[in-house]
């Protein structure tokens, strides 16, 4: 199931690559043009908040995603420990990471030496476009619902003081364009996020029932417990982290 996540991700990414590099040209310039603009206290403040908050949430998605690729890759070498060592068995097999077809003999050791390898690295690269996608998401998401916020103070802050008239429409018109352009690459953020979002909260639900019931109703050791808790708490904390900052962004759109 995460396989066709991240094959879908990545396709996303390909397909869709002129429409995501419109979008994150925007970001950046606006992002830009935010920060060297001279703001009040409110604003700047605000400013900081979206920067720490996006690199908390980049720290946090990295770390789940490598704790998870680490899991996954190390998963039959810490159980070939835990049989040799806790459960006493004489000459324990490494298990491979996937039973997937590789040109060469997996049942010698070397084969399946090199068949780990391979695994190992697909594991992590899918682990790495996983990643992207989801940092990229929702640090948008983030900077689009600052954005939003900070549009509105600068629209409160149009009458006070009493302005230069001249001044007064060249700011109305500034203000308008950015609105325009905020409403527009929020649609295109939408259209290119909502159906893998779709498929990955379908996915994730189906994964997430799966987990559990392997917890409560099949037998496994302590190794495989404590791997499959790992990956039950990674996918928990993504879908947690996409319905938190989706929901907040919701909720600065219907306040302002």
């Amino acid at each position: 199931m995460v396989s066709t996540n991240v094959v879908m991700k990545a396709f996303c990414y390909v397909v869709f690559q002129r429409r995501w590099r419109e979008l994150l040209r925007y970001v950046a310039a606006a992002d830009e043009a935010e920060r060297a603009r001279p703001a009040a206290a409110a604003a700047a403040a605000a400013v900081r908040r979206y920067t720490a908050l996006s690199r908390r949430v980049t720290a946090a998605f990295c770390t789940l995603s490598a704790l998870t690729g680490v899991t996954v890759v190390l998963g039959p070498y810490i159980k070939w420990l835990s049989e040799r060592y806790l459960d006493g068995a004489p000459h324990p097999a490494v298990d491979l990471i996937y039973q997937a077809y590789v040109p060469w003999d997996k049942a010698t050791p070397r084969g399946r030496l090199l068949a780990n390898i391979w695994f190992a690295l697909g594991t992590l690269y899918g682990c790495t476009v996983f990643t992207a996608f989801d940092v990229a998401a929702v640090v948008l998401m983030l900077f689009l619902g600052c954005k939003l916020q900070l549009l509105a103070a600068r629209c409160e802050r149009l009458f006070a003081p009493a302005p230069d008239l001249d001044r007064f429409w060249e700011t109305v018109r500034e203000v308008h364009t950015e609105h325009v352009l905020l409403i527009k690459y929020s649609r295109v953020f939408n259209s290119l996020v909502s159906p893998v979002m779709f498929l990955y909260a379908l996915l994730c639900s189906l994964m997430l029932c799966t987990t559990a019931f392997q917890l409560t109703s099949m037998p496994m050791n302590i190794t495989e417990k404590i791997m499959t808790v790992e990956y039950l708490i990674f996918g928990v904390a993504q879908v947690f982290m996409f319905s938190w900052f989706s929901n907040d962004v919701l909720w600065k759109v219907a306040i302002h």
